[in-house]
């Protein structure tokens, strides 16, 4: 095989894989289990004029055919089977077909479901770290105008300090004392 030949053989490789899908593409597993059952259990691929046998168990006509012609047992419980056994599922043809049309689109608003409940767990975690005290600080111009500005400061406990060895802050607060175990953050109102 020449270079160039075996170049474009390795690229539509790599191409056909970026392509395939996955149960595990999916976040939730409920909707594995929902990619999982619409796959063929031979080929692991969605089913491709799916065919049920006697037992119950369904795959792709030619997965099914080709298995049967090596083992004349189902694929999944081993009962024995034969060709003649094998009914045409016409509504899980159909299913199927509608579930890879949807798919990309559920899978996208399932990720961005996920990425949204890790984002408030995240916060619900961050919240706890908030040390219940907000300290607010009245500045006005030197010249006594009516401009002044509320200045809300937070005090946020590091991670390597915990809750209960927290000092309770004292009404004046010594902000050089507090910068090994508190971030403080300003918030102009």
């Amino acid at each position: 095989m020449s270079t160039s030949s075996s170049s474009s053989v390795v690229t539509s490789y790599i191409s056909d894989l970026s392509s395939m899908t996955d149960p595990t593409d999916f976040p939730q597993q409920s909707l594995r289990l929902l990619d999982t059952i619409s796959r063929c259990p031979i080929c692991k691929e969605f089913f491709n004029t799916p065919k049920i046998g006697d037992c119950g168990h369904t795959y792709c006509s030619f997965c099914i055919l080709r298995s049967l012609a090596i083992e004349r047992n189902c694929a999944v419980c081993k009962k024995i089977l034969s060709d003649h056994q094998l009914l045409k599922c016409v509504t899980t043809e159909k299913i199927v077909d509608s579930w890879k049309n949807i798919r990309r689109t559920i899978l996208k608003g399932a990720n961005e479901e996920f990425r949204k409940n890790k984002i408030r767990d995240y916060i619900r975690r961050s919240d706890n770290t908030t040390l219940s005290r907000t300290y607010s600080n009245l500045k006005s111009s030197s010249n006594g105008k009516k401009n002044t500005k509320k200045l809300g400061y937070t005090y946020l406990y590091t991670p390597e300090s915990s809750p209960s060895s927290l000092p309770s802050l004292p009404s004046d607060i010594n902000e050089n004392q507090l910068e090994t175990s508190y971030m403080k953050i300003c918030i102009q109102q």
